[in-house]
C-alpha cells in the first residue's frame, strides 16, 4: 500500500462542498464520504454550496447548505463575511459531482485572498486544476490524513456550534 503524505491543514481551514444540486446522495459516496466523516469527527467548519435549493438527509443536517447565484459560490451569499467572521483563511473545495465547479470556486476564493486546496480524486485533468493560481491540489486520502494531524491542534471557533459557518 502506498504511503499518503498528509496535506497540512491550518487551524483556520473550512471544507466547502460544491454541489450541482444532488447533494444528499453524493455526500455518501466515496471518497467524499470519508473526507466528510473525518472532518465531522474533528469538528472542523464545513458548508455545502449549491446553485439551487438542495435539502440534505437528516444525517447531514449538521452541514449548513447555502444557495449561491449563477456567478459563483461567493455571489448572492454571505459566505465571504461568514468565513471572515469565523477566522477562516484557508478553504478546501470538494465537488459532489462537477469538477468545473472546483475550478470556478477555487479561482473565486483565490481572488478574495483565501488559500485554496482543491480536492481531486485523480480522474480530473490536473492541467485544468493547475490553472487556478496558487491552489494546492490534493487527493482525498491526503486531505483525510491532514485532518487527523490538524484536529489535535485546532482552536475553538468564534461561532456556535463550532462547525457552523
Amino acid at each position: 500500500m502506498a504511503m499518503t503524505t498528509p496535506v497540512r491543514l491550518p487551524q483556520d481551514t473550512a471544507l466547502l462542498i460544491l454541489s450541482p444540486g444532488t447533494t444528499a446522495q453524493a455526500l455518501h459516496q466515496e471518497p467524499l464520504a470519508a473526507v466528510i466523516a473525518s472532518w465531522r469527527a474533528a469538528d472542523m467548519p464545513r458548508a455545502i454550496l449549491t446553485p439551487m435549493q438542495d435539502p440534505v438527509s437528516d444525517t447531514d443536517a449538521d452541514i449548513p447548505v447555502m444557495t449561491h447565484g449563477a456567478a459563483g459560490i461567493f455571489s448572492d451569499t454571505d459566505l465571504d463575511p461568514r468565513l471572515t467572521a469565523a477566522g477562516i483563511t484557508t478553504v478546501v473545495l470538494a465537488s459532489a459531482g462537477d469538477p468545473a465547479r472546483l475550478l470556478q470556486g477555487g479561482a473565486e476564493a483565490a481572488r478574495l485572498g483565501y488559500r485554496v486546496i482543491l480536492m481531486t480524486d485523480g480522474d480530473a485533468a490536473s492541467d485544468a486544476f493547475a490553472s487556478v493560481a496558487d491552489a494546492k491540489i490534493a487527493s482525498p486520502a491526503a486531505i483525510t490524513a491532514g485532518i487527523a494531524l490538524s484536529a489535535g491542534r485546532k482552536r475553538p471557533w468564534p461561532t456556535a456550534p463550532a462547525n457552523a459557518l
